[in-house]
């Protein structure tokens, strides 16, 4: 666990502190462990004094629901994405229709990446149907 939280926060913190299972999870989770330290921990189960009904907390937690705003945040994305390429789709056409003595924006872009762009965008809409 972080060091700061072992010396200071043990017991003490409001939201309790975290164990982390091992030193690359701490370090993934928290980004001050080069300034704050690391400390090992063993936890000891001592006794249960609460038992829980798994199924029933199941039951109250609302999962289905996290899971259908999660795809439709997913798709609102994907929406904005497609919106945003059709908007820089008309300025590129605009800035190419007064084109008198500029080069196309579209020359400047190598062919690699106009194709890598049409993949991206071909994903975006995969992922979308199968959502």
């Amino acid at each position: 666990m972080d060091k700061v939280d072992f010396d200071y926060e043990l017991g003490e913190a409001l939201g309790g502190s975290k164990v982390y299972i091992d030193e690359q999870d701490l370090r993934n989770h928290q980004p001050c462990v080069e300034s704050c330290g690391i400390v090992t921990v063993k936890v000891t189960l001592h006794e249960v004094i609460k038992y829980s009904d798994f199924e029933s907390r199941c039951e109250r937690t609302n999962s289905r629901e996290h899971e259908r705003n999660k795809i439709e945040a997913k798709r609102t994305a994907i929406d904005r994405l497609k919106e945003r390429i059709v908007l820089l789709e008309k300025e590129i056409e605009e800035i190419e229709k007064t084109d008198n003595e500029w080069v196309k924006i579209s020359d400047l872009i190598p062919e690699s990446k106009k194709e890598a762009f049409k993949e991206r965008v071909k994903q975006f809409i995969e992922r979308e149907d199968e959502i």
